[in-house]
């Protein structure tokens, strides 16, 4: 029973995460992310899984501000113009029941996208 709730739960958080909003959330986010607006409803799925893990009973999240705190390094281009490399840091603040939560994240460009990885530090 408790796996297929597990299941479940990640195939709704799946198909939320490439809408243009997600919990309330209007994409692109606010504050100065330079994620596309794809990229950031990718990882906001993950960032309120993180936040919720962090703020147990709270189930009411907003990303009140985006900030890149290491800008873009070792990017490559393909023939088209396309990044294909290279990696970045932001920082996102999210509205957790009141409480302030900062979730640093790392950003790598991929040939097929981008990929993001949250810091375990979520303060």
């Amino acid at each position: 029973m408790k796996k297929s709730f597990i299941i479940l739960c990640t195939l709704l958080i799946g198909l939320s995460c490439s809408a243009a909003s997600y919990l309330g959330m209007k994409l692109p986010l606010p504050g100065a992310s330079i994620a596309d607006k794809k990229t950031q409803g990718n990882t906001l799925c993950y960032v309120f899984s993180r936040v919720a893990q962090k703020n147990k009973g709270c189930r009411n999240f907003k990303v009140t501000n985006t900030e890149v705190t290491k800008e873009p390094t070792d990017v490559k281009l393909n023939q088209f113009g396309r990044k294909v490399g290279g990696t970045w840091t932001e920082e996102w603040t999210v509205d957790a029941c009141g409480t302030d939560v900062k979730v640093p994240i790392d950003f790598v460009y991929r040939r097929n996208g981008v990929m993001s990885t949250i810091n375990y530090s979520v303060k």
